[in-house]
């Protein structure tokens, strides 16, 4: 007969390993996908949905306005109550500013924008970072000044 003195049970059996190994492996396998979608490129383009929404706002604006001021980086609006509304490109953002104040994004996503003076209106002129252009021309109802 055999006796064993001091059995050590401190340690790890061969069941315990391969099930700890096993829960690593499964932890592993699922933070592979997560970190691809974290990594994944940022999308370039401007949402169509975005620039039409964006166009009929705008245009309800400009064509309620009593004075249009377009240099080349920025337009101002003056609306029927007095208020200067403007429109100018920030970062990678077209905002909106109600007298020098706010920061109300209309569009996100653009690497240029530029306005144009026409009679009765405005021409907007928008590059996406993907490089795509956008166009669209702004009337009013009315005939009203257009200063450069």
């Amino acid at each position: 007969m055999v006796i064993v003195k001091g059995v050590n049970s401190s340690g790890f059996t061969l069941i315990e390993m391969l099930v700890s190994l096993s829960i690593v492996l499964v932890i592993v396998a699922l933070f592979v996908p997560v970190l691809q979608v974290m990594h994944e490129k940022q999308k370039v383009e401007m949402n169509r949905m975005e620039w039409e929404v964006f166009y009929q706002q705008t245009k309800l604006e400009i064509k309620e306005s009593v004075q249009i001021k377009v240099t080349p980086s920025i337009l101002y609006v003056t609306t029927v109550n007095g208020q200067v509304v403007s429109y100018e490109k920030y970062q990678d953002k077209l905002r909106r500013r109600v007298n020098g104040t706010g920061h109300e994004i209309q569009l996100q996503n653009i690497s240029s924008a530029k306005f144009l003076a026409l009679p009765n209106g405005v021409e907007l002129s928008v590059v996406d970072l993907s490089g795509k252009n956008y166009n669209r021309r702004f009337f009013t109802y009315a005939s009203i000044p257009v200063l450069q």
